[in-house]
């Protein structure tokens, strides 16, 4: 993994613009209909990342054709209740450090101030 200590004044290779945003909060896009803000602490050529303060958004899709043993199943792991009515649109939680595997990440960017 990128150690923040590493000479960062040239870009080579497009991960190199990720060593810049280390220690910085940046936000990342997820497969699955997930997003992450979290102060970025290392990554590797594998875009795996190590995430302290994190942010985690998760957007429920609500699938008319989906079977409805899967939506129960879902919402159990959610823990939400079944009623069809109260399925909220997204899921937010927070965590202290977070370990995400880079085959998962769509996008890495540094956060917008707004």
């Amino acid at each position: 993994m990128a150690d923040a200590g590493e000479d960062t004044t040239h870009v080579q290779e497009p991960l190199d613009l990720v060593k810049l945003l280390l220690d910085e909060v940046v936000f990342v896009k997820l497969r699955g209909d997930r997003e992450l803000k979290g102060r970025l602490h290392a990554y590797d050529s594998h875009c795996n990342l190590v995430l302290g303060e994190v942010e985690e958004t998760i957007y429920v899709v609500d699938e008319d054709e989906e079977d409805e043993e899967v939506k129960v199943r879902r919402l159990d792991e959610l823990d939400v209740s079944s009623n069809p009515d109260s399925i909220p649109q997204t899921i937010s939680r927070k965590s202290e450090m977070l370990f995400v595997r880079g085959d998962s990440v769509v996008l890495i960017s540094p956060q917008t101030s707004s």
